[in-house]
């Protein structure tokens, strides 16, 4: 029988420590086991599913193994539930690693692809396999699964040594903590280099014309919006572009109807690098959207620097990740970078960071910018939106917002990739703050002039003023005076010697 304190310093002198053996459950082997330490195999629950024996006085075999199927991996206290671990070959190592403060995985000569699994599942895998030709063997395919799927490091070996238990075994005979001598060198990992190979690959227009038609599923708000887009929606100060965002928000998250196009239900994200808590509570309030659980605000007053900190970078990613969110609008553009949003080189990054996040993610995103003051009778159009044409150039959709009057503006189609919006056109749209924007039922109808609206009136009732037909047109008296002369129209005295008009015979004939 392998006493305890025969155990303990067979393991101390190769730079294992008590406590740590501990945690493994290690024990003195007995029965099949004698002459050896007993290292168990635990599954993620901390139940030992098989067991190893290591020789501690030159017991041969070296190593004994129970019966039945040897698990992929042997883990080291912590291995199953750490992001940040460590695959090394044998189970020393793995202790000595495991001790420096990196939980580890043995895969004992062989990486399968039942471990490949269990790895891909972390953030980040150190590469601490032998300094040998087996090691490399296994290094090498460990990179290749592994390389792109995780965050990949590899050590770099001391001289004189293979493996973490040589570097803690060498620190025990020179006096030194072996726990801090494996942890320098797992410190010092570098990053493996990924070899992207790119392969390109044709397919003929029959091939094409064959293949079925996409999913309308994508369509968030029918054709307005729909999902991997980037939609940009220019407007100038104050003109409305964040009350427009906030309504397509709504009509997508409630599956309701905005303009001529119905919401297909799902979550939004609105980005705000502006507005003060008291404008965005108003705002929303406007919006009806108090009770509205599918809309969700980042506020960010002071702005994002995406493209120099990429700590936010990774928050704002981790959002995306977490929200699951089917548009995104981020208001305004030219406060997410630092950048000068007229610099073609800055524009042109930022939008590759936004577009590789609607790719991965699958959200719709739109852009609502600023559009600069055009000279006097300029035509409005995308050419005023503010900064680089690099926010333009990879967009889907392109949207202007004109304010034309209180209560009334206009929603250009400046640019549709698909063709599935009136492009060219523009829409006419009724604005109060209780209901929001909505289509204006008379437009494109044909518009009446002074004289068609002053007949309808007299039509309707013969005998009305001069004051009455000013009252009810809101034309000038002069220009309701010219509409009567234009139509013929009769005057006569009325009570109070008031003077009244009507049409004459023939106009009310026709």
């Amino acid at each position: 029988m392998t006493s305890l304190d025969e155990a303990r310093a067979y393991l101390v002198s190769r730079g294992v420590t008590t406590e740590i053996a501990q945690a493994a459950k290690l024990r003195p082997g007995t029965g099949e086991f004698e002459g050896r330490v007993v290292f168990p195999w635990l599954d993620p629950a901390g139940n030992e599913v098989y067991a190893t024996g290591r020789s501690v006085n030159g017991v041969e075999p070296k190593y004994r193994h129970c019966k039945g199927e040897r698990p992929p991996l042997h883990a080291s206290p912590g291995a199953w539930q750490s992001s940040h671990v460590a695959l090394v070959e044998g189970q020393i190592d793995a202790l000595a690693v495991a001790q420096a403060g990196t939980p580890a995985f043995a895969c004992s000569g062989a990486v399968t692809d039942t471990a490949l699994e269990a790895l891909q599942t972390k953030e980040t895998v150190v590469l601490a396999l032998d300094a040998d030709e087996a090691g490399r063997r296994l290094a090498e395919q460990a990179r290749a699964a592994l390389a792109g799927k995780v965050e990949l490091l590899e050590v770099t070996w001391p001289p004189g040594c293979k493996d973490a238990g040589d570097v803690a075994q060498r620190a025990v005979k020179g006096g030194d903590d072996p726990a801090e001598a494996v942890a320098e060198v797992i410190f010092d990992a570098a990053p493996v280099e990924v070899e992207v190979e790119t392969s390109l690959q044709t397919i003929s227009t029959k091939e094409i014309a064959a293949m079925p038609e996409p999913d309308r599923s994508d369509e968030l708000l029918g054709g307005l919006l729909m999902r991997g887009q980037r939609v940009v929606l220019g407007a100038h100060t104050g003109d409305g572009k964040t009350t427009f965002g906030l309504q397509l928000a709504r009509a997508l998250a409630l599956g309701e109807e905005f303009l001529d196009f119905r919401g297909a239900g799902g979550r939004a994200l609105i980005i705000d690098a502006e507005q003060s808590l008291r404008s965005i509570k108003r705002r929303i309030t406007e919006a009806r959207l108090e009770d509205c659980e599918s809309v969700h605000y980042l506020r960010v007053p002071d702005g994002l620097e995406l493209d120099q900190d990429d700590d936010q970078v990774e928050a704002l990613d981790n959002v995306f990740a977490d929200g699951s969110f089917d548009l995104v609008v981020a208001d305004p553009l030219y406060k997410l970078h630092a950048g000068d949003s007229n610099d073609e080189r800055s524009a042109v990054d930022l939008m590759k960071l936004f577009d590789g996040w609607r790719e991965q993610h699958g959200f719709c995103l739109l852009l609502p910018v600023h559009c600069r003051k055009p000279p006097p009778g300029v035509k409005f159009s995308m050419h005023e939106f503010f900064g680089s044409t690099a926010y333009l150039r990879g967009a889907e959709v392109v949207l202007g917002l004109q304010r034309l009057r209180d209560g009334y503006s206009r929603l250009h189609f400046f640019k549709d990739r698909d063709g599935d919006l009136p492009l060219g056109e523009a829409w006419g749209l009724l604005f109060n703050r209780e209901s929001g924007y909505r289509r204006d039922p008379d437009d494109g109808k044909p518009k009446l002039t002074a004289a068609d609206k002053v007949r309808e009136l007299l039509e309707a009732d013969p005998g009305m003023t001069i004051s009455d037909l000013v009252n009810a047109t809101d034309y000038a008296r002069r220009t309701v005076e010219r509409a009567l002369k234009d139509l013929g129209a009769a005057e006569k005295s009325g009570p109070d010697n008031l003077k009244q008009w009507t049409l004459p015979l023939e106009a009310h004939a026709t």
